[in-house]
């Protein structure tokens, strides 16, 4: 994309462009990605046209062509995502609103999408059959709160009910491509609000964080019942609500010893 505009002294002059039209080169050229075993992956995905050996393309929900290309690099360079779609306009920079393993849940603003202009994909880089994009049908009301949102194998997992301890747990199964819900409760949560969600080891297990009070978890498979993590006692803040607590704190799960 080039925009041109007429200077002062008669010649023209070069209007930037928006960041997300200008990928780093680090990652590229096709058909090469840096071998690591884990990567620092963007946020913020750019509009590019570049294609390697990750790169899968689908429909959106208006019937266009679009494509994902994953570009990998080793840290501490920071990997990222650029997305196309040749037939339609993307308005807005694409983000990634959750990922687990070589899954994306990716977030690409249409002028023809009839979802509020927004549509989902769970983007697989790799893979025994090959990079995959794939197209969430129905996302609202599952995908209506960004934070509350996790990948695993198989499967996503959506938002807080509308009671302080009345949860609904949104479950995608991308095998017969539909949403199902289950309801919760929980006894003395005074407030909870997901911030973040992290995957607790690879049996299912999802924690919900809300940094100021603690973690609510759920096995997604549903094989346990769901339970409340507290924070110790003097970590517990009851009067931060509308702040960002990532600025000042932060949960990771760490695995111990075998």
């Amino acid at each position: 994309m080039e925009d041109r505009r007429w200077g002062n002294n008669g010649c023209t002059e070069d209007k930037p462009t928006h960041p997300s039209l200008h990928p780093p080169p680090h990652g590229y050229p096709p058909n090469e990605a840096s071998p690591t075993s884990w990567i620092l992956l963007d946020l913020r995905a750019y509009i590019a046209d570049r294609e390697n050996a990750t790169s899968a393309w689908s429909k959106t929900s208006d019937g266009k062509a679009i494509r994902v290309t994953s570009c990998t690099a080793p840290p501490p360079l920071v990997s990222y995502i650029c997305v196309r779609c040749p037939d339609d306009e993307i308005f807005a920079e694409p983000t990634v609103e959750a990922s687990g393993g070589d899954l994306v849940l990716l977030c690409v603003s249409l002028r023809g999408s009839p979802h509020h202009g927004v549509d989902y994909f769970v983007y697989k880089a790799t893979g025994g059959k090959g990079p995959s994009l794939r197209l969430l049908q129905d996302p609202n009301p599952c995908l209506s709160d960004r934070y509350n949102i996790a990948l695993l194998a198989h499967r996503d997992v959506g938002k807080r009910g509308s009671r302080l301890q009345d949860f609904r747990l949104w479950i995608f199964n991308s095998q017969d491509e539909m949403w199902t819900s289950r309801p919760f409760s929980l006894e003395n949560i005074y407030c909870h609000i997901t911030c973040k969600v992290i995957a607790l080891g690879k049996g299912g297990l999802l924690g919900f964080v809300d940094p100021w009070r603690g973690i609510v978890v759920c096995d997604v498979l549903g094989r346990r019942p769901a339970r409340f993590l507290p924070m110790p006692l003097e970590l517990i803040r009851l009067d931060k609500f509308r702040d960002e607590p990532l600025l000042s704190r932060d949960i990771a799960f760490v695995r111990g010893p075998p």
